[in-house]
């Protein structure tokens, strides 16, 4: 373009462009290189988690906080990617609709303050009376965004007392969600501008936050097409309510998940099937992760963190190698030249990229070059799956249902207490029915109810305990 024959508004106009697409581009590196920093950190906390998860040693409780830990890690990856939708502007306003069960939603909002309530020698009571299986349309991500601000806020401001979330419908097509506390509450001549950005009453300026949580809950709220209404008094508590337009499903739970492809876990490679791959990835933190996973399955693999030996290797192996896991941070340039040498000496050889790259024009550049990616923090899942489709060996699978045999018949000699179990299986009561099944005497009952609850599988409690009261 030639600028000396543009007029002054012209070029005004060019140059604001230019600062636009400058500003834009700034911003979308920033983007991606927190979000692969933060992926990379949280596949480690993921990565190992999993691993102690599948200790044979582990009591009740452990495996319980290890559930809770493993939940939180997945919402976590779903608030990533949220925060880089909105980045982008198009977070917000834009919906993401989908069939989800609501009331497992609802249940790790509240596993996931439970302990920080605790912390803090404050109740937190959830009322949910919606039972296991009841699914709704709407966005998933939204909504849970939307709850973990506004009941983190509640039990941040709390000091002593309670906060309560009730969940019920409010009619034929909507949910009703309110938060109630005891809290510092909020003036009424505040109670307007507490949704704008980064204000704070002044009682909240003793506390740890920017003033932003309130206002985006709020705007996500308005994409959904409602509104966080507030009924508060200073120095008594606060009331946030908010109600979701939403249907149920058509499909019933169970009818729903028959349609879903199974996920099946890898328990070993049949006999005389041999797996062997390579790793390319330096040697850092997160190594002991794939390494693990692995080895639990008795597949054979080597590591290399030199591109040159990686390659050497595979140039006097090639026909023992099986599959290669690249891991992207491997080179500090792209991974299209390590690609193209690899295919030069086996064309057909599947090759998984391992990212923490969630950027499209990242993951394009991926999908033309590699095989397949796994994005960090990825799940012993997503190996098992990578392992069936693509290596071309055959594998035994993990059993996970429930043998229904005698010994699974729930033994409960204190009436009282079955129908305690019952009453709080109805209401979803996570907390509670974990009170009340340490009551239980029959150590096999006890680990049964257990297993059901920590799955939040409500229902299965409720037939279990109606099939030892008949």
């Amino acid at each position: 373009m030639d600028y000396n024959i543009l007029t002054k508004k012209e070029l005004i106009t060019v140059i604001k462009d230019l600062q636009t697409q400058s500003y834009d581009k700034s911003r979308d590196i920033f983007i991606s290189n927190i979000s692969h920093d933060v992926r990379t950190l949280l596949n480690s906390i993921y990565g190992h988690t999993q691993i102690l998860s599948k200790d044979k040693f582990l009591n009740n409780g452990h495996k319980e906080l290890i559930d809770k830990i493993l939940d939180a890690s997945s919402h976590m990856i779903d608030l990533i990617n949220e925060i880089i939708n909105i980045s982008k502007n198009v977070g917000i306003g834009k919906l993401n609709l989908s069939d989800f069960e609501l009331n497992t939603l609802i249940s790790n909002i509240y596993s996931i303050f439970e302990s920080i309530a605790s912390s803090k020698n404050i109740k937190i009571v959830l009322n949910n009376e919606f039972e296991s299986g009841f699914i709704i349309k709407s966005d998933k991500n939204k909504l849970f965004y939307i709850l973990l601000n506004i009941v983190g806020n509640a039990i941040k401001f709390t000091a002593k007392g309670s906060v309560i979330l009730n969940c019920k419908k409010n009619d034929k097509n909507s949910v009703l969600f309110e938060v109630i506390d005891t809290g510092i509450g909020i003036e009424k001549s505040m109670q307007k501008e507490i949704f704008d950005n980064y204000v704070r009453t002044q009682e909240s300026n003793d506390y740890e936050g920017n003033g932003l949580g309130l206002s985006i809950a709020n705007k996500n709220l308005l994409a959904l097409g409602s509104e966080l209404k507030i009924n508060s008094i200073k120095n008594v508590g606060s009331k946030f309510s908010f109600v979701i337009k939403c249907q149920k499903s058509k499909d019933n739970f169970l009818s729903l998940n028959e349609n879903i492809f199974e996920l099946k876990e890898i328990k070993a490679l049949k006999k005389n099937n041999e797996l062997f791959i390579l790793i390319g990835r330096k040697i850092d933190k997160e190594k002991s992760i794939l390494e693990s996973y692995l080895s639990s399955k008795k597949i054979k693999y080597e590591i290399f963190d030199k591109k040159d030996e990686l390659l050497n290797y595979l140039n006097n192996n090639n026909n023992n190698v099986d599959m290669i896991f690249l891991d992207t941070n491997m080179s500090n340039k792209n991974s299209t030249d390590i690609i193209i040498q690899i295919q030069k000496i086996n064309l057909k050889i599947p090759i998984i990229a391992l990212t923490a790259s969630v950027m499209s024009e990242d993951l394009k550049l991926i999908s033309q070059n590699f095989t397949n990616y796994i994005i960090k923090p990825y799940s012993f899942s997503d190996i098992d799956q990578a392992l069936i489709f693509f290596s071309g060996k055959e594998f035994e699978f993990v059993d996970n249902e429930i043998k229904e045999d005698k010994n699974n018949l729930i033994n409960i000699a204190n009436t009282q207490l079955k129908y305690d179990i019952l009453k709080y299986a109805r209401l979803g009561q996570y907390k509670k029915l974990s009170q009340l099944m340490e009551q239980i005497d029959n150590q096999r009952s006890k680990e049964i109810l257990k297993a059901y609850l920590n799955n939040y599988n409500f229902e299965e409690i409720i037939n279990k305990i109606k099939e030892a009261v008949l």
